[in-house]
C-alpha cells in the first residue's frame, strides 16, 4: 500500500502498464485536470511534432469500470498531445498509454501524476495550485506539505499549500497567465484582493503594455493606493479620461504608454513629491551644468542633501582637476 492510515507515503508499488488502448475510450474530461485554463486544442508546435515524430511519450490514464461493463480509460496529463495525435492520425484505433488500475486509491494516483509530471518538466504555480486542490480531496492539508511539497523543492508548510490553492479562485485567463509567467505568483495573490472587475481590468492592462513583474506590481499599488484615497473602484479609477488618453494615444507604443500611465498614476498620488520633482529640476536646469555633470537628490526628498555626480573622460583628467575641487570644500 502506498499511504499508512495516517498517509505517510512508503515505496511506490509498480501498478502502471504499459500497453495500447482504444482511443474511442479516453475520456478526456478528467477531474485529474491540472490544465482546465488551456484549451483542448493542440497548438501548430504539438500538431507538427505530433506528425513528424508521433506521440513520443505516453498518456498517463486511469482504469475506470462504467456501468455498461466496459472500461473507459481516464486521462491524467497531456490532453493537448492525445487531441493531436487524434487529428493527426484519425485512421489509428488504438493508443499507447501507460495504465494505472481502476483499484489505486486517489492518493496512489496523485503520486503517479506527480511523478510523471516531473519526469518531463517543473510544476508551474498553477499545475502546484490544482494538484494541490485534488490532493486535500482525500488528505489532510498537513499531509499534503509534509508528503508532496518536499518533492516539489518546497518546505514542508501548511500556509504554502493555502496559497496555491487560492489561485484556483482566479478567473481562467488570470491562470493562463500565472501558468506561463507572464504574471507572478506573487502579483496573481495580491490580485485576488480586489474585486473580480478590477484584477481583470489591471490583467488586461499588464498583457496589453506587456509589463514586466516590477511594473505590474507598481501599477498595482498605485491604483490600489489611489482607488483607495478617492473611494472608488480601480476600474473607475482606469476609466478617467487622464488615463484613457494615454492607452489610446495613437502615437506612443507599448513601453512609453506604460511609463505614462505609472507616471501619471504616481503624480496623482504624491502631488506633494512631484511637485517637488518639478521646482528640483526648474532649478538645475537654470544652474546650466555641463553635460558631464548628474544630479540626484534623496529618495522622496526626505533629506536636503544633493548629490552631484561629474564624470571625466580619464583618470589623469579626474588628477588634474582634484586640486580644484578640494578647494571647494
Amino acid at each position: 500500500m502506498l499511504f499508512s492510515s495516517t498517509h505517510t507515503l512508503t515505496t511506490m508499488p509498480l501498478l502502471a502498464d504499459l500497453k495500447k488502448i482504444p482511443v474511442k475510450s479516453i475520456n478526456s474530461k478528467s477531474i485529474w485536470d491540472l490544465h482546465p485554463f488551456l484549451s483542448s486544442s493542440p497548438n501548430e508546435y504539438q500538431l507538427s511534432s505530433v506528425a513528424a515524430m508521433g506521440l513520443v511519450r505516453p498518456p498517463l490514464v486511469v482504469e475506470k469500470n462504467t456501468d455498461r461493463g466496459d472500461i473507459e480509460y481516464i486521462l491524467l496529463s497531456t490532453r493537448q498531445w492525445v487531441k493531436a495525435y487524434q487529428n493527426t492520425f484519425p485512421e489509428e484505433t488504438d493508443i499507447a498509454a501507460l495504465v494505472l488500475s481502476s483499484k489505486l486509491k486517489k492518493e496512489e494516483v496523485l503520486q503517479y501524476l506527480l511523478h510523471y509530471k516531473l519526469t518531463m518538466y517543473s510544476f508551474s504555480s498553477m499545475e502546484k495550485a490544482f494538484f494541490f486542490s485534488h490532493c486535500l480531496e482525500c488528505m489532510s492539508i498537513n499531509d499534503v506539505a509534509k508528503n508532496f511539497l518536499p518533492q516539489l523543492n518546497e518546505k514542508a508548510q501548511a500556509h504554502t499549500i493555502n496559497k496555491y490553492v487560492s489561485l484556483t479562485k482566479l478567473e481562467r485567463p488570470l491562470q493562463n497567465s500565472v501558468h506561463s509567467e507572464r504574471l507572478s505568483m506573487k502579483v496573481a495573490l495580491e490580485l485576488l484582493t480586489l474585486p473580480v472587475e478590477d484584477r481583470i481590468k489591471l490583467h488586461t492592462l499588464f498583457e496589453q503594455l506587456e509589463l514586466g513583474g516590477g511594473k505590474q506590481k507598481r501599477l498595482l499599488v498605485l491604483c490600489k493606493d489611489l482607488a483607495g484615497r478617492q473611494n472608488i473602484s480601480v476600474t473607475t479609477l482606469l476609466n478617467e479620461e487622464c488615463y484613457t488618453d494615454i492607452l489610446e494615444h495613437q502615437e506612443m507604443n507599448r513601453p512609453q504608454k506604460g511609463a505614462s500611465l505609472l507616471s501619471c498614476l504616481y503624480k496623482q498620488l504624491f502631488p506633494e513629491s512631484n511637485k517637488a520633482e518639478e521646482d528640483f529640476d526648474k532649478r538645475i536646469k537654470r544652474m546650466e551644468l555641463p553635460p558631464s555633470c548628474t544630479t540626484t537628490h534623496s529618495p522622496a526628498f526626505e533629506k536636503d542633501e544633493v548629490i552631484l555626480s561629474i564624470t571625466f573622460p580619464t583618470l589623469k583628467a579626474m588628477e588634474e582637476q582634484i586640486p580644484k575641487i578640494k578647494n571647494i570644500f
